[in-house]
């Protein structure tokens, strides 16, 4: 059976994501458009 291993967390924050991801995307950016279609 295989050693199960945890790699540390490099960087300083503490998620993988940030709370909001929309918060970093530029209100032009096509991907907007992308949400609301899906939506």
């Amino acid at each position: 059976m295989a050693k199960l291993v945890f790699k540390n967390q490099t960087g300083k924050c503490p998620e993988l994501f940030p709370v909001n991801i929309f918060d970093r995307i530029a209100d032009n950016h096509p991907v907007r458009l992308v949400d609301s279609v899906v939506d």
